[in-house]
């Protein structure tokens, strides 16, 4: 690994998008919820298997929970949307996204 350890490659390492410098582990989950939800919703066009991996829900769900309503305050997400409680997790990150599961 050697220089590769270091610098932007560092797990501590700090990026700085236009909402203010992140860290990387905050980034990548940015990243994958971004592209995750398009690829949802290709699958669902084309009529193809529109679940992600379970982990990878798990993560974003993680990262994202704690903090919906300060980020919804500020922009980041609508309005949640009204899922049940014993829904999957994905359709519970959706519906607090502000996204519908539940829309064709």
């Amino acid at each position: 690994m050697g220089a590769r350890s270091q610098g932007i490659w560092s797990i501590d390492a700090v990026a700085t998008p236009g909402h203010g410098p992140q860290t990387r582990p905050h980034t990548q989950t940015i990243l994958a919820r971004e592209s995750s939800w398009p690829a949802r919703d290709i699958a669902r066009v084309v009529g193809v298997d529109s679940g992600l991996p379970a982990d990878l829900v798990q993560g974003i769900w993680e990262e994202i929970s704690p903090h919906a309503e300060e980020w919804r305050a500020i922009g980041v997400f609508p309005a949640a949307v009204p899922v049940p409680a014993d829904a999957p997790l994905l359709d519970r990150l959706l519906g607090l996204t502000g996204r519908d599961p539940y829309a064709p």
